[in-house]
């Protein structure tokens, strides 16, 4: 398969409260939603230079807190997708996530001919007690479609103590339920400098980087969560 073929990248980012928590840096007290929107106009300026002069990429911007809203519909044209981003404020609600309306959304959106492009999902989810609300038959179906990936960054909270950890555990757990195709990355961390560091690692095109290591990890005997200690 070609490797060089268009991508069209949709951002969702998590807006909750918990969105507002700071992700220590240092001196620095930036909100998790404020580092999210740094990196990912970051990662879309690289995207583009990056891409041979053939290759216009395509950038899509949604946010949710219990319903997701397309902030920024895909388009060729980073400033409109830029300025989406920075549109893109953290509010003071924790309404459990549906996102059955964002796969069907997705669904729809998906390529017919992936020898034309594909289309990538970057999820960033910042919430430690509450579970997302999904149907597994649209996830399912929307990893199942060729030319269809799906990325997931969970950025919680130090789990420091047994009910956090189990909390973080239980969310993080639900989120693997989103896809079971090798191509995802679900990665997960409370720390900033490692949360750069993952957004560094998607800049490849999933059709060029390699599988995904957390799913060579036998589940009944080893913990994947990091407890950031």
């Amino acid at each position: 398969m070609n490797t060089n073929v268009p991508e069209h990248i949709v951002f969702c980012i998590d807006t909750s409260i918990d969105g507002a928590m700071v992700l220590n840096r240092g001196s620095n007290q930036d909100s998790r939603v404020s580092v999210t929107k740094m990196l990912i106009k970051r990662f879309m300026v690289l995207k583009q230079r990056m891409a041979p002069s053939s290759v216009r990429h395509k950038f899509a911007v949604t946010s949710f807190v219990g319903s997701t809203v397309w902030n920024c519909d895909l388009s060729e044209g980073v400033d409109l997708a830029l300025k989406a981003v920075d549109d893109v404020e953290e509010t003071i609600h924790s309404d459990a996530w549906d996102a059955n309306s964002l796969f069907d959304d997705l669904t729809a959106r998906a390529p017919t001919d992936p020898a034309s492009h594909t289309l990538r999902v970057v999820l960033v989810y910042f919430r430690a007690q509450s579970l997302p609300v999904v149907d597994k038959a649209r996830t399912d179906a929307f990893s199942k479609l060729p030319g269809a990936f799906l990325d997931i960054l969970y950025v919680h909270d130090k789990a420091n103590d047994p009910a956090t950890k189990e909390s973080v555990q239980r969310v993080f757990d639900k989120l693997n339920e989103f896809t079971d195709s090798e191509d995802s990355y679900i990665l997960e961390t409370a720390i900033h400098y490692r949360f750069v560091s993952y957004f560094a690692r998607l800049l490849a095109h999933p059709l060029q980087r390699t599988v995904n290591g957390w799913f060579d990890i036998d589940p009944e005997t080893s913990n994947p969560m990091d407890v950031e200690k």
